[in-house]
Order: structure tokens, then C-alpha cells, then sequence
């Protein structure tokens, strides 16, 4: 049977080298969201959960290594493997390449496969034997000759434990209920990767209540949060529904989940049965108060935060700077506009054209992008020619606005 070994890219992350930003981590709240709190940001390392849950649903051997050093990939590779895959983004992609150029020299006769956002690259293809740019499980499982069918695939508890200033601070654990988001923002690679699909990994929403109590009952804490791992969660109305059906009939401690979700998905919701359902956080896009996507149009965002705010519900609201309307002054309009909601977190980011998406074409067609290192698509750098702003200045702005 062929032996298969699965990898995220190498460290170290969080240092200015040749294929690292110091913003390229794995974490979110550090890197994205509290950066600018010091000794009293949560420190969380979130895994590649993909990689795991394609582990649990082939029959091959499978080892997978989350963040290794080059040195511990390179001694993995000796034990010998058939295929590696490795998954990346694109601020990854120079990781990417050293971590071929190993395997090519350890393994010549093994079998590259590449996986994850960073494939919307064009020039990644010369690197692997095999591109994955779908759902992973069945895609190995095609390329290994094992079976396709439509049992429920197996799912792998993923328990996170974060530490503030050195000290235990958060517990809890995900679930990845769902991939792609039908929105199809002109940025987002997440929706456009999958051609604007939601592609359920849990169908139904009993799957998804199960998956929750089977995850308390092996950490043995039925009040453990649970954050669900879907783009909009709320937007899959009949799924979230029949989750919430099941909830109203748990007699056990209540459920708490966090979880994705637009405007437009919260504005279809009795916000009192959100409080029901268990959400105790929401992530929003809110993007800027300009914005004209179809999950904000027409929307009173702010109306949205504040009758979530009134009934105890967290959100994180994500703001992006560099749309081609911004200059530095309408810039601190938005963030005035984001912190009069009043969000539990807020997380900034430029405007970063993911290849492929309909963004990256106009950007293209217009001459406008950048001839920028690949690292530097990490949401910290401008990699495109803005009407208003130049390079340097918008990426300190970001800067700024974390600090204010």
C-alpha cells in the first residue's frame, strides 16, 4: 500500500527572512486580531485541520506534520513516502518551493502534491506532480485508487488551548462543518477557490449537533466552546435549523459555538433564537461602510451589532483598508465607523487580490499589480498600484489603526 505524508510549510514563521514576513504565523489572534495588546494578546497555534481530516478518511498510511522545521521534514522524508503533500498560500509559496526542492532531492521517485489557496498560483504547477484544488478526501482518494462513496466521512477532535501573558487562558476545540461561501466577494479566495459552493462536510444539522457532543464527550467537558469552521454558517438556513432543533431538545449543559456569519445571514434570524442556538460569538465582515457586496447592501450593519450586543452575543468585525474609494482620511472614517459598533475584537487587513479571483483579473486587466514577493501577500503589504495611497503609507496606516 503507497505510504503518504502530509505537511504544512516549514517554520520559522513570525520573522523578516527570504520566504517569511514577520506577520506570516500560525495564529490568528496574535497575528491578526490582538497583535497590538503585547504580553496580553491570547496565544493560540491553529493546525491545518485539512490536512488531519483528509489523514482520518484514506486508507493509505498517513503521517501529518503540522509546522516542522525543515530539518524535522527533511529526517520525515528519509522514512521513505510515496506521495507528500504539502499545503500552502500563497505568502507561503517560497516555503513551498524549498520544501519541493527537498523532496526532489531525498525522494526523486516520490510524488509531490500540492494543496491549499496558495495553488491559485499559475507558476506552483511546475513544482508538484498532482494540484489539489477541491474538496482533499475525495481527491486523494482518486488519486490513490481507493473507493468513492457517500458515507459520512470521519471527523478528528481538534481541541485548542490558548495562554495569555504565559498563563492558561482559553480552551475549546472546532469543528470544520463546511467549505467555499456562495457570497462570491471579488477578494475572497475562500468563495471563488470553490466557484462560489458551499460544500457541507457535515450535511445535516444532527451531523453537525453529534459532531459537537461526540467532541464533549472524548474531552469530557460538556460546556467545552466549540467554534465551527464554515464561511457563513447562518447563510445554510435548513442545516442551521435542524442544529437548532436538536439543541431545543438537549436536555444536557448548554452548547456554546462561535462561528462565521455575514450581515445579510444574521438579518434572517429572530436574534433571540441566535442566543437560543448557543452562538456566543460572530464574526462578521464588515469590510467598510462603502462597501456595496451583496452580504452588506441595504444592511444597517451597525443596528445588526447592537441588537447582537444587546443580547450578550461577541463579534469580531473585520475592516479592510485599500479598496480603490479609500484615502488616508476616509480610512480613519471606516475605523470610526467600525469601533461606533463597538466590536469584542476587531481585525484589519489590506486588500491583498488572491489569483483567480475576479479582483486579481481586474486588478491585471487594469495594469495596477505590483511585482511584490510572494511573501508579501500576507494582508500586511500592498501588492497593487491604489489611486490614492502609495505602498509604504497604507501599510503603515494598517499599523496605526491596530495601535489606535
Amino acid at each position: 500500500m503507497k505510504k503518504v505524508l502530509l505537511s504544512t510549510v516549514c517554520g520559522p514563521f513570525a520573522a523578516n527572512t527570504d520566504d517569511c514576513t514577520e506577520h506570516i504565523m500560525p495564529e490568528l489572534f496574535h497575528a491578526q486580531v490582538t497583535r497590538a495588546q503585547g504580553i496580553f494578546s491570547p496565544r493560540v497555534t491553529y493546525i491545518s485541520y485539512g490536512l488531519e481530516y483528509i489523514a482520518k478518511n484514506i486508507k493509505a498510511p498517513t503521517t501529518v506534520l503540522q509546522y516542522p522545521t525543515i530539518k524535522q521534514f527533511i529526517q520525515e522524508l528519509k522514512k521513505g513516502y510515496d506521495y507528500v503533500g504539502i499545503s500552502f498560500v500563497i505568502a507561503t509559496f517560497e516555503k513551498l518551493k524549498k520544501m519541493c526542492s527537498a523532496v526532489r532531492e531525498v525522494l526523486p521517485d516520490s510524488k509531490i502534491i500540492l494543496g491549499g489557496y496558495g495553488t491559485m498560483l499559475p507558476e506552483c504547477e511546475k513544482y508538484g506532480d498532482h494540484i489539489c484544488k477541491e474538496e482533499g478526501v475525495d481527491f486523494m482518494r482518486r488519486l490513490l485508487g481507493e473507493p468513492l462513496d457517500n458515507s459520512p466521512k470521519k471527523h478528528v477532535v481538534y481541541p485548542t488551548r490558548g495562554r495569555v501573558a504565559g498563563l492558561p487562558a482559553t480552551k475549546g476545540a472546532v469543528v470544520m462543518a463546511g467549505l467555499g461561501c456562495p457570497h462570491g466577494c471579488e477578494f475572497c479566495a475562500t468563495s471563488h477557490f470553490h466557484k462560489k459552493r458551499h460544500i457541507p462536510l457535515l450535511k445535516t444539522g444532527a451531523d453537525l449537533y453529534n459532531e459537537i457532543r461526540r467532541i464533549h464527550k472524548i474531552q469530557k467537558d460538556t460546556t467545552l466552546p466549540i467554534g465551527i469552521i464554515e464561511e457563513d454558517f447562518l447563510l445554510q438556513r435548513k442545516r442551521a435549523q435542524e442544529y437548532f432543533d436538536c439543541v431545543k431538545k438537549d436536555n444536557k449543559d448548554p452548547i456554546k459555538i462561535s462561528c462565521f456569519a455575514s450581515a445579510y445571514s444574521i438579518a434572517l434570524w429572530d436574534p433571540d433564537d441566535l442566543v437560543r442556538m448557543g452562538i456566543e460569538s460572530l464574526w462578521v465582515g464588515v469590510e467598510s461602510r462603502r462597501a456595496n457586496y451583496p452580504k452588506l447592501k441595504g444592511l444597517d450593519v451597525k443596528a445588526i451589532f447592537d441588537t447582537l450586543h444587546a443580547r450578550g452575543i461577541n463579534t469580531l468585525a473585520s475592516l479592510i483598508i485599500g479598496h480603490d474609494f479609500h484615502t488616508v482620511d476616509s480610512v480613519w472614517e471606516d475605523f470610526e465607523y467600525l469601533m461606533s459598533m463597538k466590536p469584542s475584537l476587531s481585525q484589519f487587513l489590506i486588500l491583498t487580490p488572491a489569483c483567480s479571483t475576479p479582483l486579481f483579473e481586474r486588478l491585471g486587466r487594469e495594469g495596477r499589480l505590483l511585482d511584490v514577493p510572494t511573501k508579501e501577500w500576507d494582508g500586511f503589504h500592498l501588492v497593487f498600484d491604489h489611486p490614492h495611497i502609495e505602498k509604504q503609507k497604507i501599510q503603515q496606516l494598517l499599523l496605526d489603526v491596530y495601535d489606535e
